[in-house]
């Protein structure tokens, strides 16, 4: 979402405000297939996943976060 917003120049606290909402609910969608896991007592896949799972979301954040920063201090220069 902050690409689409930095590609148009178009920055807007609204957009920003969604792509972190969107971004909130990747996130929940992740920590219920790991209750699922959980509730299953499917040890070995938790085990398995779990590592991976961590550096992609660390990952995914600090993303997110850039980029809607940057859009938000690009908005902030057009006013």
């Amino acid at each position: 979402m902050p690409l689409v917003q930095l590609a148009r120049r178009r920055c807007t606290p609204a957009g920003c405000i969604f792509s972190l909402g969107l971004a909130l609910a990747a996130l929940a969608a992740q920590f219920a297939d790991i209750l699922t896991q959980v509730r299953e007592r499917d040890w070995s896949a938790l085990m398995d996943t779990i590592g991976p799972l961590v550096a992609v979301v660390v990952f995914f954040c600090a993303v997110t976060l850039a980029l809607n920063l940057l859009a938000a201090a690009m908005g902030q220069k057009r006013k």
